[in-house]
């Protein structure tokens, strides 16, 4: 038998007077990994802008328009005109994280065939903030007993074969089960097939006071009616069922009488929890509530209050006084590349007092992984898989919650999206993320995930404004959520006196070469290729110049061949990865950066503090560094002869050099220190933390 690995998965949203989300949530669909879909919307009858909204999208879905049946009526109505194999449903303000088909499709292709419905975990979405859906019971369930017990199934997360609605019927239209009718369908397929379940969180649930299920007096009554329709139609045959039948609906009066307790009638809440005690009497949380009901709005009010300040007693040290914040930044890895070595100065600049610091890296660590345990800064690695390691939103939240961090601090893409996350699903009270360059990644779902993301993000701080625009105009991140915070380094590091002429001879170099100096990684985006063709052109006209190159990366062996064509091999040193950074900067007679793109680059900040001349293109916060002629030479990106110029410019004019430096060190100090730096990240970790409550 021949299995299709890749199915047509029919796409049904129903919507009602959903313009306002549903742009975003068909954005969530196109952008999935799974490709072989068909998108089917059911408009039951809006009256607001929908259509319109719909209107780019009309090449790419079928859109139906139905009058007011309700949301089971919609989805029976797609189902109908649905082709597929499998059936996915999405509510019209829910979202989808990219990898939801493919993950659920592959769960389906691995399993024995008896699976009739495979959900996933979710994320719950309050207005702009992301907390995990705490589900409780078996998600993954033989029979019915566990889902009887109580609906922990999202709509937007399943995946269902559409031989399920062929054997079991569509969903129950009946007005009395509205807002519960996914409950009862969801049952009926436990009765004869398998549930299988995804511990991933790969769906956004909108969670607002709108929508239907939010109505008690709707709600509650509903789930009564589906679980007696349960026991009457498959209770015989499960007797699990039946024997559990008083507790569930002792639980299920429980909640509906805590929902009339959480907005103060406590006579409708009364009803209830009698109710449920009726059934269980030894329901020992509905007897709690219950006499609490009897105490007046004042008295609960002050419990409700006591009961939040005991969630502060576990951020007290013992003597009483309040223990330093726990903060955890979260950066790719911990190689020797210019963020990693600034949140290494960050975080061994911050007050010890008030502030404990952690350093998590999603990857295996790297070289600086002992500079920060030499520090005291406790260093954590999570080992990430390969390509989207969906598990790792998890482990990462576990570890956030062991350290009782209080303030997660990501760095650039992948940190912000499983940090983010992660920090919710832990229910951190701050996140901070630091954007430190313009990225190349652009597709529509990085734009989408970011969006999204950056809605859980209390502040994003750009290094720099061009990373600003890039975040604003590429991102579509809203400008009021970004603040400049400029990068600084420790400055005295780079001042020190040095033997220059020693250090010449110990890195093999004649001391009267002119020496011009590159401090990057070896990646396509530092262009170091088009530094060659420069330098071919300078080592011409200046035959005794000198390139060296210090750092490593990929395009090491490209970049030596390439030395080697130009015959450049006995001009050009790579000196791959050095820990004596400022004594080789003062060596070099001249800065270049020749990069593509760039953030505020850290290496060229140290260059100017060490009061060398620099010359850099035209890229990212270089411009924001650098006062062309006065602190600096810019010239445009790509273009080896305005760089090979630009250089031979600063080597022949001693006079231009000096002044270039003194003055590229002088606006160092002024604006681009650690200590200013650290000042404003204190200040803006400050403002969150007492808006929380946590200072």
């Amino acid at each position: 038998m021949v299995i299709n690995t890749t199915p047509l998965v029919s796409v049904i949203v129903p919507t009602y007077n959903s313009g306002k989300y549903i742009k975003e949530t068909l954005e969530s669909v196109f952008s999935q990994t799974y490709s072989n879909i068909e998108v089917i919307v059911v408009d039951d009858g809006s009256a607001d802008d929908t259509k319109e909204v719909l209107e780019p999208y009309m090449r790419q879905i079928k859109y139906i328009h139905k009058g007011n049946g309700g949301p089971a009526s919609a989805r029976n109505r797609g189902i109908r005109e649905a082709s597929g194999e499998f059936i996915a449903f999405l509510d019209a303000d829910d979202l989808w994280l990219p990898g939801k088909l493919r993950t659920q499709v592959n769960f389906f292709n691995q399993n024995n065939g008896q699976t009739g419905l495979v959900h996933t975990n979710v994320i719950k979405m309050y207005g702009d903030g992301f907390t995990k859906i705490k589900l409780k019971g078996d998600y993954c369930a033989k029979g019915p007993y566990s889902l009887f017990m109580g609906n922990f199934i999202t709509n937007s997360s399943v995946l269902v074969r559409r031989q399920c609605f062929e054997a079991l019927g569509y969903f129950d239209e009946s007005k009395d089960l509205i807002a519960n009718e996914d409950y009862d369908m969801w049952l009926r397929i436990s009765s004869k097939y398998e549930i299988g379940y995804i511990d991933e969180p790969l769906v956004i649930y909108r969670f607002h006071s709108q929508g239907i299920s939010r109505d008690p007096d709707r709600a509650y009554p509903g789930e009564k009616k589906v679980v007696e329709k349960a026991l009457r139609n498959f209770g015989k045959d499960y007797p699990d069922v039946i024997r559990s039948y008083k507790r569930r609906r002792s639980g299920l009066f429980f909640s509906f009488g805590y929902e009339y307790f959480a907005i103060n009638d406590f006579r409708q809440a009364r009803k209830k929890f009698i109710t449920s005690i009726i059934c269980r009497p030894w329901n020992l949380r509905a007897v709690k509530y219950y006499f609490l009901t009897f105490l007046g709005q004042k008295n609960v009010a002050l419990i409700r209050r006591i009961k939040k300040s005991v969630s502060f007693l576990n951020r007290r040290a013992p003597n009483g006084k309040k223990r330093p914040i726990r903060i955890m930044h979260i950066v790719f890895s911990l190689g020797m590349g210019g963020l990693e070595n600034l949140v290494l100065n960050l975080l061994k600049s911050l007050d010890t007092s008030r502030y404990t610091p952690f350093i998590c890296s999603l990857t295996d660590g790297g070289q600086l992984t002992k500079e920060f345990s030499k520090c005291g800064i406790k260093v954590f690695s999570m080992g990430k898989k390969s390509g989207v390691d969906y598990a790792l939103h998890f482990r990462l939240a576990k570890l956030l919650r062991q350290q009782k961090i209080d303030l997660v601090h990501t760095h650039n893409n992948a940190p912000f999206y499983y940090g983010t996350i992660a920090a919710k699903i832990a229910r951190i009270p701050v996140i901070i993320h630091t954007e430190h360059r313009e990225s190349d990644r652009r597709g529509k779902k990085i734009v989408l995930m970011s969006k999204l993301l950056s809605r859980g993000i209390n502040t994003i701080v750009a290094d720099c404004q061009n990373v600003v625009d890039f975040l604003c105009n590429v991102r579509g991140i809203s400008n009021a959520k970004i603040r400049i915070i400029f990068n600084g380094i420790d400055i005295n590091k780079y001042t020190n006196s040095l033997d220059v002429l020693k250090k010449k001879q110990e890195l093999g170099i004649d001391k009267d070469s002119l020496i011009i100096g590159n401090v990057a990684r070896l990646v396509p985006m530092k262009d170091h290729m088009n530094l060659l063709e420069a330098f071919h052109s300078i080592n011409k006209s200046l035959p005794n110049t000198k390139l060296v190159i210090v750092g490593d990366g990929k395009l090491r062996k490209d970049l030596e061949k390439r030395a080697e064509e130009l015959n450049l091999d006995g001009s050009v040193i790579f000196l791959g990865i050095r820990t004596d950074i400022p004594e080789i900067l003062n060596v070099f007679d001249v800065f270049v950066l020749s990069s593509e793109s760039e953030g505020l680059s850290l290496s060229l900040l140290e260059a100017m503090a060490a009061s060398k001349p620099v010359v850099a293109t035209n890229v990212g916060g270089n411009s924001e560094v650098i006062d062309d002629g006065a602190t600096g030479l810019l010239v445009p990106p790509k273009n080896s002869k305005g760089l090979a110029d630009a250089l031979i410019k600063i080597l022949s004019n001693k006079e231009l050099s000096n002044s270039i430096g003194i003055a590229g060190q002088r606006k160092v100090k002024e604006r681009f220190s650690l200590e200013f730096m650290t000042k404003e990240y204190e200040e803006l970790y400050e403002h969150w933390l007492e808006k929380r409550g946590l200072l």
